[in-house]
């Protein structure tokens, strides 16, 4: 069954550190780790599609705004916004 067309979520497969499979239990799709940089990707913690940068290290790629510390940093761009202007 060919994969459907849609964006992937994305998870890495158990025992390899190079392969990645789509969530989604109706698509078959598959890919190596060195393809998935500057593509396209459906976020598992929030839902929102979000480009894949490079190095993929995580076992389930995730957007900068579901990163750990990333509230943070942006709330600290605000903060500084307002107080200087």
């Amino acid at each position: 069954m060919p994969s459907k067309d849609h964006l992937h979520t994305l998870k890495r497969v158990l025992g390899s550190k190079e392969e990645y499979i789509c969530m989604d239990p109706d698509c078959d799709y598959r890919v190596l780790k060195r393809y998935m940089v500057n593509k396209r990707a459906l976020c598992p913690i929030c839902a929102e599609p979000f480009v894949i940068r490079n190095p993929i290290r995580l076992a389930q790629p995730h957007c900068d705004a579901c990163t750990k510390g990333s509230n943070k940093k942006q709330l600290k761009k605000v903060i500084t916004k307002i107080v200087v202007g």
